[in-house]
């Protein structure tokens, strides 16, 4: 499968306001990584479904990931896929920093 995972802005202020951990990211988008850690395709439906969302939230999440480069659309079947590893969403939903090695700040 041919996809690429670009991170532009892995921190920027594009999150929406509500409640939001240390990273300022609604705890959603945590809940929807890890739905497709195990390589399922990320859509709005399965995360309504999944995550009891209406469609405005979980497009909102959809969203997020995408601009933060969470997510990427693959090329052959065109299906969001989850970019980062679990460490790396444990790190983001603690309040880590961009640090690849897995050390603390």
């Amino acid at each position: 499968m041919i996809w690429s995972c670009e991170v532009e802005n892995a921190h920027s202020d594009a999150a929406p306001k509500g409640k939001k951990n240390d990273g300022g990211l609604p705890p959603e988008v945590f809940k929807a990584l890890r739905m497709g850690l195990d390589g399922s395709p990320i859509t709005i439906s399965g995360l309504q479904r999944k995550l009891g969302l209406g469609f405005p939230k979980a497009a909102k999440i959809v969203d997020i990931m995408s601009e933060h480069g969470f997510i990427a659309i693959s090329d052959e079947d065109k299906k969001h896929r989850v970019c980062i590893s679990e460490e790396e969403i444990d790190a983001l939903e603690n309040g880590g920093g961009e640090d690849d090695d897995g050390s603390e700040e």
